[in-house]
């Protein structure tokens, strides 16, 4: 959790997510990066979250063919779409294991939309 300029650990965040009564049971998994100076924070989640990476996340996608965006973006997109942030593309994984099924984006052909929702 981002507090001002650092990575609070015991940050209001993690207090409310530890005492619900639904979500302090369940498994927590965060990829550790964060904008900014002392954003990376492998390894320094607090007690109940475990981690992954992006190399982990990758391979889960790639099993999956799936996930990290909806399973319909990853089979609907071949190319990152994210022009408004400014960055022109340049940000986020470039391997991210879309694929389009033949067209990029909505699409009317029923053969491409049954082959996304297979």
């Amino acid at each position: 959790m981002r507090e001002l300029y650092e990575v609070d650990q015991l940050g209001a965040f993690f207090d409310i997510i530890h005492q619900d009564p639904v979500l302090s049971q369940v498994k927590l998994i965060a990829e550790p990066w964060d904008v900014g100076t002392g954003g990376h924070q492998v390894g320094n989640f607090p007690v109940l979250w475990s981690e992954w990476n992006g190399k982990y996340r990758d391979t889960v996608r790639q099993f999956w063919k799936g996930n990290g965006f909806t399973l319909h973006d990853l089979v609907s997109y071949n190319d990152k779409h994210n022009d408004a942030n400014g960055d022109e593309g340049q940000d986020g994984a470039n391997e991210s294991h879309r694929w389009n099924c033949g067209a990029e984006g909505p699409t009317d052909d029923p053969a491409i939309s049954a082959l996304r929702w297979q």
